[in-house]
């Protein structure tokens, strides 16, 4: 009876059950969750000329400030949520508002259209890359 947990052990060992296997090489989960090189430094390079009121390349967050155009002040905030090229790893919102009174609200045509120029040059970035590999 006392070899029961011993015998255990050492199936889940030979199996290969990473829970019991103190050998087991558990793989680095860090690089999935770094946003994307390349959505990264398309949203960069599209809001260089805003000023910025957050960058954060760990998470992938980048926020404007309020800028002012005509009557109506607007403020953009882009996500990149995934090590992928893809369009659903970028997330995008743009805010608008007519004074500083108010709170904002979304304008979902220019969020798509700023998240399409963003992807564009994306793959631009990403095309340049292998051209020089």
């Amino acid at each position: 009876m006392k070899y029961k947990p011993m015998g255990l052990l050492l199936l889940g060992l030979l199996c290969g059950c990473s829970v019991l296997n103190p050998f087991h090489k558990t793989e680095d989960k860090t690089a999935l969750n770094q946003p994307n090189p390349f959505l990264w430094e398309a949203s960069k390079d599209k809001l260089q000329n805003l000023a910025l009121a957050t960058e954060n390349p760990k998470e992938g967050l980048l926020a404007t400030t309020w800028q002012k155009s005509g009557n109506t002040e607007f403020k953009i905030e882009v996500k990149v949520v995934s090590s992928v090229l893809s369009s659903n790893a970028l997330k995008v919102a743009v805010y608008e508002r007519q004074s500083a009174a108010e709170k904002g609200t979304a304008n979902l045509a220019l969020e798509k259209a700023v998240e399409q120029e963003i992807f564009n040059e994306a793959r631009a970035l990403y095309r340049q890359s292998l051209a020089l590999k």
